[in-house]
């Protein structure tokens, strides 16, 4: 055999080595590992213009920044000096194993809510996957400046989410999550492993949840009995907030929650409002009226506070709007998708706020989540 044929086999034995790695990892991960600079913004560089909300000649409060949809939000960064022929192989390996998996890229299917932490990590309630999406910037082991997509699906051991609703960072940096149909609320570590659990046997339909720190109290809201329950570290139910009813304090229906600047925040979807409450649960205002009108709310679900702006968040799904009002319920803005031509929200869900500014929108039916910023430097 000549020497250019011996180099031949040798290169076509590696490529061929790696497709069955591909392959074999592949099958064992369940899920393929995404890597790549995490980009919010996925339209093209030649693209891409500022969009701001209010249009001109207002002062601009909010811009749109982009979106999560998944996999395409994680670019390229590899070695560009890899050779031709083991990309190529490398491509054909994650074609097969493609072949032998549902989906042919890692997506978000319906996100519902999620948070932010300071290191810029995202975590997204995926209902569709009944799963945990993590869009991490930096992954360890990683290159510098790459990120990694993690799902995270196992709520205790040998159980997965079966319908997981909210999300909040709790004790000691633990995750809690809302599993409605499970009727309990899962705590995980920073890692996505099951440390334990609160609430079974007593809730009902947990939704939404949120977190006193100062206190050390874990709020949950339980949609089908009508009031939010308390939760202490050790899993006592410490107490119950309000009742079923339309009054101050009542509720029909409450969903997603907020805790921030010392109150907590109660979307009461089925009475059109968002209520405000006392950490100790004393009824304090209400937010919002019933109407069809932008600015009023058919069907309110996600809710945020930013005690630093003083802006409050409510995400009006049945008419799919972000609505946007000052701390006294006075209604400033609405925003009714990503101002891109294609870009209205569809029966939207959850809404939290980064520490940087950023604003997400659980985008439900459109499979997405989308990115704001306040525009607070030139607002001031």
């Amino acid at each position: 055999m000549n020497p250019i044929s011996t180099k031949l086999c040798a290169a076509t034995r590696s490529a061929c080595l790696a497709v069955l790695a591909a392959v074999l990892l592949t099958g064992c991960a369940g899920e393929e590992i995404v890597r790549g600079r995490l980009d919010y913004d996925l339209r093209p560089v030649e693209a891409r213009r500022q969009i701001n909300w209010p249009g001109p000649p207002e002062t601009p409060r909010f811009r749109y920044v982009g979106e999560l949809v998944g996999e395409p939000n994680f670019v390229d960064i590899s070695d560009q000096n890899t050779s031709l022929l083991l990309r190529s192989a490398i491509l054909v390996g994650k074609w097969v194993a493609g072949l032998l998996s549902v989906n042919e890229k890692l997506l978000l299917h319906r996100p519902m809510h999620g948070a932010s932490d300071a290191a810029g990590r995202v975590l997204v309630v995926d209902a569709g996957r009944n799963a945990i999406l993590v869009f991490e910037p930096q992954a360890e082991e990683a290159k510098k400046g790459e990120g990694e997509l993690l799902v995270w699906t196992q709520a205790e051991e040998w159980v997965s989410f079966q319908s997981p609703i909210a999300l909040a960072f709790a004790w000691k940096g633990q995750l809690a999550v809302s599993d409605a149909k499970l009727k309990t609320v899962y705590l995980l570590d920073g890692k996505g492993l099951p440390v334990g659990k609160l609430g079974t046997g007593l809730l009902e339909r947990p939704t939404g949840v949120a977190f006193d720190a100062a206190r050390g109290d874990l709020y949950v809201a339980d949609t089908e009995a009508s009031n939010v329950k308390v939760f202490g570290e050790d899993g006592a139910l410490r107490r119950t907030i309000g009742s079923p009813g339309s009054g101050p304090g009542e509720f029909n229906a409450p969903t997603h929650l907020a805790f921030a600047g010392g109150s907590l925040y109660v979307s009461d979807a089925l009475n059109n409002r968002i209520q405000v409450f006392s950490p100790e649960g004393n009824f304090l205002r209400a937010t919002g009226e019933a109407g069809v009108h932008v600015g009023q709310l058919s069907r309110p679900k996600g809710v945020a506070f930013s005690a630093e702006n003083k802006l409050a968040y409510v995400v009006e799904s049945y008419f799919a709007h972000l609505l946007v009002y000052d701390q006294q319920g006075q209604f400033l803005l609405g925003i009714d998708g990503s101002g891109l031509p294609t870009g209205k929200f569809m029966l939207p869900a959850g809404v939290w706020l980064g520490s940087d500014g950023k604003v997400f929108v659980a985008d439900m039916y459109n499979n997405r989540v989308v990115v704001f910023e306040y525009l607070a430097a030139q607002n001031n």
